[in-house]
């Protein structure tokens, strides 16, 4: 069984600078699931408990929805959701790749509808739970929602306060400065940046009020995808440039096709920013993977109006 132990190396690595190409790196993948189990009605965690525990390769809801990451899976198309640079808004549930191409909103169908299939063997059920917990955090990541010849920010460098890509700033480095708020090294005992993790998990989760839950609840991944690509455009994040109508990646180039690369300044107010947008992304994410959860493992789900 993996325990949460196992995850040590490739996080304290990760904080440490490896550029990355995970939603939220794992960090974030921990906190929303965290609080989506502890969303979660009573039937649906036990049925989450049972099969976890059938599968055996976690202990957690939380560690096992880092499994698309660690190591990287063969389902590489279905961590992102790419579109041209000329097409400004997301409109319809279908992969902007070609048709036989799968994405993160065909990743999150998928895998939903085989947990809610009375016809999934429990081996079946387990890799699609994994599977479900990650696609859900994934489409939140603003940056998971962007252009494929700058691989989603990772060819766009960071400095400052973050560094080793833009898109590693929105991963990790926004999540452990201005929540986490601990110097991680790998050194560090899991065990220590587990229990910080599932503190802030605990802090997200009760700030999250009745009706952003009743508005957030919903099954709609490429509405998610569309407030995601929204964020990714708007021009502080500096994620490219509006230049006739398109998103170019500089002032010179609609694309990235190598050679030198732009920088943005992840500065303490690029971070102060930008925080209240992580921390609705996750809440957002755990929110909606709860309900996800819930309807597919407790038939009483939702429960009848008074």
């Amino acid at each position: 069984m993996r325990t949460v132990a196992f995850c040590l190396f490739s996080l304290a690595f990760l904080f440490l600078g490896a550029p990355q190409a995970k939603a939220w790196g794992d960090y974030g993948h921990i906190a929303v699931c965290e609080m989506a189990y502890d969303m979660l009605t009573a039937p649906a965690r036990a049925e989450v408990d049972r099969i976890l525990k059938k599968d055996g390769e976690y202990s957690t809801f939380k560690v096992a929805c880092t499994d698309e990451d660690n190591p990287p899976k063969l389902r590489r198309l279905e961590h992102f959701f790419n579109l041209p640079r000329d097409r400004l808004f997301i409109d319809g549930t279908e992969c902007p790749q070609a048709s036989a191409s799968p994405c993160l909103i065909s990743a999150i169908m998928k895998d939903w509808t085989a947990l809610r299939s009375g016809q999934s063997s429990d081996a079946t059920k387990a890799a699609k739970l994994k599977g479900l917990g990650h696609w859900v955090g994934d489409i939140h990541q603003p940056l998971h929602i962007s252009f494929a010849d700058d691989q989603g920010g990772n060819l766009i460098n960071a400095n400052a306060r973050c560094s080793y890509g833009l898109h590693s700033a929105w991963d990790t480095c926004i999540f452990v400065s201005r929540f986490l708020k601990i110097v991680i090294t790998k050194e560090t005992p899991f065990a220590e940046v587990l229990d910080r993790i599932t503190a802030v998990s605990g802090d997200l989760r009760k700030g999250i009020r009745p009706e952003e839950r009743a508005a957030w609840g919903d099954d709609n991944p490429w509405q998610w995808a569309k407030e995601s690509y929204q964020i990714a455009l708007q021009p502080g994040v500096s994620y490219c440039i509006m230049t006739n109508g398109e998103c170019w990646y500089d002032d010179e180039r609609r694309t990235y096709q190598g050679g030198r690369k732009r920088s943005v300044r992840v500065t303490d107010e690029y971070l102060d920013a930008y925080a209240p947008v992580v921390e609705q992304r996750l809440s957002q994410a755990a929110v909606r993977l709860a309900h996800m959860l819930n309807v597919a493992f407790d038939p009483a789900y939702p429960p009848a109006e008074p």
